[in-house]
């Protein structure tokens, strides 16, 4: 069974820290450059940067623009999809850019890095994949400082095959120190909280993701992995410099820097974003009375400031 885990080996981030640390402008550099922590923006459409079990991915908008792995010499490498890459490109690839140099396996397919100009290119790309729901995710991540990751995904194990995602993992204050919180978003008009059924099917991805969580291995698991995350994201923007730093909540500081006891909430919640239309419709309390019935933990957004409760949501 796979654990759980966060974090990079010390070889990997040594890699990373030389890059930073070089004279020249490098693909790295870049990345850190378009990166802002949650809670920040570095522009109007920045990367949000998510740290992964040996690697590192960078996403706009739910988009993945690059992912960082290390060949085996710990030779650091991004790799983005082809059609990112090429404006042509429409076969499920991947290109890996190395040096000044990105290609991928299928004919024709190679170009120049040229800088935030390459790196801006491929953002301007996926655009065309960006959907609602991952935008508004992107304005909760803006409002939300205590966001330490994004498109997580549990690790398959026995009862399953397939990784379970969720969207949004935060930190939230307790009296003892800090936890884990975790939430599933979804829009007010999606199906799966919606269901005419007797069990919308949203309940089902609740009940795995806390069948996992309350399992006291696999919570030690996930407290080690988010504390080493806010170690990670410490030391990411440090070699960013500038505003980073001082744009990382305390709470993750805390954590990062061990003040802060970790631990987890066991219950995921739902994070659901609509209009003030939306949830006025009749249909809606139908809908809502009967995931609370179910014991779904339920927060609904519908306007400016995408804010997260710092304390629990009314359970």
């Amino acid at each position: 069974m796979s654990i759980f885990r966060r974090g990079l080996s010390p070889e990997a981030l040594r890699a990373l820290t030389a890059l930073a640390e070089e004279p020249a402008d490098n693909w790295w550099k870049d990345l850190l450059t378009l990166w802002s922590p949650s809670g920040a923006s570095a522009g109007s459409r920045p990367l949000r940067l998510a740290v992964r079990d040996g690697y590192l991915n960078f996403y706009l908008r739910g988009q993945s623009i690059a992912k960082v792995g290390f060949n085996r010499r710990t030779g650091p490498f991004a790799e983005v999809h082809v059609k990112y890459a090429f404006a042509d490109a429409k076969e499920q690839a991947y290109a890996k850019l190395s040096g000044l140099d990105f290609a991928a396996n299928t004919p024709g397919h190679a170009g120049s890095y040229a800088g935030l100009t390459t790196l801006r290119e491929w953002m301007g790309r996926a655009a065309a994949w960006e959907t609602p729901e991952k935008m508004q995710v992107e304005r909760l991540t803006a409002d939300n400082p205590r966001i330490i990751d994004l498109e997580m995904g549990l690790p398959a194990h026995a009862e399953r095959t397939s990784a379970l995602r969720i969207d949004v993992v935060a930190l939230e204050p307790t009296a003892a120190g800090a936890q884990v919180v975790f939430w599933e978003a979804k829009r007010a008009t999606d199906g799966r909280i919606r269901s005419q059924s007797e069990r919308p099917e949203v309940v089902d991805q609740i009940e795995a993701y806390t069948r996992y969580l309350s399992n006291n291995g696999h919570e030690a698991a996930v407290v080690s992995a988010y504390r080493q995350t806010c170690r990670s994201l410490l030391e990411f923007a440090s070699m960013a410099g500038g505003y980073r730093i001082r744009s990382l909540d305390p709470l993750v500081l805390g954590v990062a820097k061990g003040f802060i006891d970790l631990k987890v909430d066991r219950t995921p919640r739902l994070v659901i974003f609509g209009t003030d239309a939306e949830f006025r419709h009749p249909a809606w309390g139908n809908h809502q009375a009967k995931l609370a019935q179910m014991g779904v933990p339920l927060l609904t957004l519908r306007s400016d400031p995408y804010r997260l409760p710092d304390v629990g949501i009314g359970l």
